[in-house]
């Protein structure tokens, strides 16, 4: 917090953006907020060194402890809000191949199957 400022009233930076009062530049919701931190913002870069569950964390954290109390233009989250959200792409599961399958069959089940008893 140390460019937003710890009071979420006071940035740090001239440039930074107050959580709890000032106007954030591409909007107050959870995924825009998101997308701002992915990509980042001016002096802000991206800050793709947490991992997209840290980045909701930090969300939530700024979103309860300066913008709920403080941001005249807070909204709590809504479930048609969460349905118009992006679905999010997994990866298909991998294939078993019959090799994976033959070499699952002979594993134990167990390592006390194959270690001895101490």
């Amino acid at each position: 917090m140390n460019c937003h400022g710890a009071d979420g009233r006071t940035p740090a930076l001239p440039v930074a953006r107050a959580f709890g009062t000032g106007e954030l530049k591409f909007g107050t919701d959870p995924y825009s907020m998101f997308r701002t931190l992915t990509d980042g913002s001016g002096l802000m870069g991206p800050q793709t060194w947490m991992t997209p569950r840290e980045r909701y964390d930090v969300i939530h954290y700024i979103r309860e402890q300066f913008m709920k109390p403080l941001h005249p233009d807070f909204k709590p989250l809504s479930p048609g809000y969460l349905a118009e959200l992006p679905k999010a792409r997994l990866p298909r599961p991998r294939q078993t191949t019959k090799s994976n399958a033959t070499l699952a069959r002979r594993w134990p089940r167990s390592w006390a199957a194959i270690s001895p008893a101490c």
